[in-house]
């Protein structure tokens, strides 16, 4: 789906890609695209129902007729919309990475490589409105929170695991943004090490580990991230014998 979807974007010159691992997908679109956010009023005359500036998930209860749907609705959006004057003329579409970064319990992602190489990026329009959100209140920021759970069965390699996440790190330099003071633009630390506390619940009774699970996760979620010191990224282990 995202192969085809991709290649008929590059043909008609429209100024996005998706980027996707195994089943989830993103898109978005450059700042300067003033009428961008239509494209999703457009799925949606067609059927096709996507939440703006949050990841793509297939699942197994989706057919192939659904997907060829879905292929349908961006190929005739993304041209109903071109034909509308409504995107940039493609010899005008400024050319940016065919992927861009979703902080997972973080906020913000990178709006080009080349600058994110030089230390330093300008805020988008999407990213200076999560800024703004935060100036508001504690409540405005965390709307924005992306929190994910991953539950893991068996023998653990912790070091393994510390390893393979400061890679990721290491890797991606969204995930070492911070905001500047005045919200202008983003600076990408060149090195982040990432601490990630343990805490062991195998000792307390099931109810009181399931409890002390849920309530770590709603804190999660509700704990806002300073935008200007960072990270914005954070994790946390938690060893447990509780089988879901």
């Amino acid at each position: 789906m995202v192969g085809v979807i991709n290649e008929f974007f590059e043909q008609k010159g429209i100024p996005t890609r998706l980027a996707n691992f195994k089943s989830v997908c993103y898109f978005s679109f450059p700042g300067e695209e003033r009428f961008a956010s239509l494209f999703y009023y457009y799925l949606r005359l067609k059927g096709i129902h996507l939440l703006e500036g949050f990841p793509v998930f297939l699942t197994t209860t989706h057919t192939d007729e659904d997907i060829e749907k879905v292929i349908r609705a961006f190929k005739e959006s993304a041209v109903e919309m071109q034909e509308g004057g409504f995107f940039s003329p493609p010899s005008a579409i400024t050319p940016r990475p065919d992927a861009q970064e979703l902080v997972g319990s973080g906020q913000l992602a990178t709006s080009s490589v080349s600058a994110a190489a030089a230390g330093e990026a300008p805020l988008t329009e999407a990213q200076r409105e999560v800024w703004l959100s935060d100036q508001l209140s504690k409540e405005a920021s965390c709307a924005y929170n992306e929190s994910f759970t991953l539950r893991m069965r068996g023998s653990l390699d912790e070091p393994a695991l510390r390893a393979s996440l400061q890679e990721l790190l290491n890797r991606h330099d969204a995930l070492r943004a911070t905001v500047s003071a005045d919200g202008s633009s983003l600076h990408f630390a060149p090195q982040l090490q990432l601490d990630i506390p343990v805490t062991d619940l195998s000792a307390l009774a099931p109810p009181e580990r399931v409890a002390r699970l849920e309530a770590a996760t709603a804190e999660e979620a509700n704990t806002p991230f300073d935008l200007s010191r960072g990270p914005l990224i954070r994790m946390h282990l938690y060893l447990s014998l509780i089988h879901i």
